[in-house]
């Protein structure tokens, strides 16, 4: 693949996808699938997370690794428990802007 000058994008329901199964460099990833850890702890984050077991890493936010910058929402859904604790549902706006 050679570099393309107005980037790649990518949106996909769980970031370890991408992660493991891309080998194209991606400039930007939308993902989800943690549901924001499901509880949170304050000052620990999420305790509980689908496909990455207690304490994930990756639960929300912005996480940049080499020269991709993914973006993880907490989503508006549950998973693994009835319900959310400490833990309000996510929809993510974004405004993408060329340079």
């Amino acid at each position: 693949m050679t570099d393309n000058p107005t980037g790649v994008v990518i949106i996909y329901h769980y970031f370890g996808f991408v992660k493991n199964n891309c080998a194209h460099k991606i400039d930007l990833v939308f993902a989800g699938h943690a549901h924001g850890g499901q509880i949170r702890l304050p000052g620990i984050g999420g305790l509980l997370a689908s496909n990455q077991g207690w304490f994930p890493k990756k639960t929300s936010g912005t996480f940049t690794e080499d020269r991709t910058t993914m973006g993880v929402s907490r989503g508006i859904g549950n998973s693994l428990f009835p319900s959310r604790v400490n833990n309000r549902p996510e929809l993510v706006i974004v405004t993408l802007k060329t340079a």
